[in-house]
């Protein structure tokens, strides 16, 4: 599984400098607590910091930002969803948005890691990879565990049967196509 889940996050110029002016830099020198949330760490300035300068020698381009998990929980207690900026009324709501799906994409990730390691447990599998049995019987124990079924084709749950004859798992052969 993974430790340290990171994201990247593609901010404009303008929201670098709205993120920044967040940042408390005396937090960041002294790592000290405000409200119970450890202020930014030096890395997170030095991140900012570098992507405003690339900003600005690329034209105002948008900047891709790896942030981590912390990080990104970190900028959506700082950034207020109401910051606006000259024309960009909506700057705020727009950064959230960011880091919002930056978030909910982890953890969808860690989620889908979670089940993955339900269904095949890491010490259950094979380094070559898992047999088509051990991947049957994988999903078999995660339909239990989770109470969840995977309707096959035509939605239906039960074996692939085309022609409704139990014993008939052949392909179903396709209809001429008309002229």
């Amino acid at each position: 599984m993974t430790e340290e889940l990171s994201r990247s996050v593609e901010l404009e110029l303008a929201e670098l400098i709205c993120i920044e002016h967040t940042l408390a830099p005396s937090q960041a020198v002294a790592g000290i607590m405000e409200s119970g949330v450890l202020g930014p760490g030096k890395d997170t300035c030095l991140k900012i910091g570098t992507a405003i300068l690339e900003a600005l020698s690329n034209d105002s381009y948008p900047i891709g930002i790896n942030f981590t998990e912390d990080e990104l929980w970190l900028l959506r207690e700082r950034v207020s969803i109401y910051t606006s900026q000259g024309s960009n009324a909506d700057l705020g709501l727009v950064i959230k948005s960011k880091i919002y799906q930056a978030l909910l994409s982890i953890g969808n990730n860690r989620a889908a890691e979670a089940v993955l390691e339900e269904v095949a447990p890491v010490d259950e599998q094979a380094e070559e990879g898992m047999s088509r049995e051990e991947v049957d019987d994988a999903v078999r124990r995660w339909q239990e565990i989770s109470g969840h079924r995977n309707p096959g084709p035509g939605g239906r749950t039960g074996p692939y049967r085309p022609n409704d004859d139990p014993e008939d798992k052949t392909r179903p052969k396709t209809p001429p196509k008309p002229h």
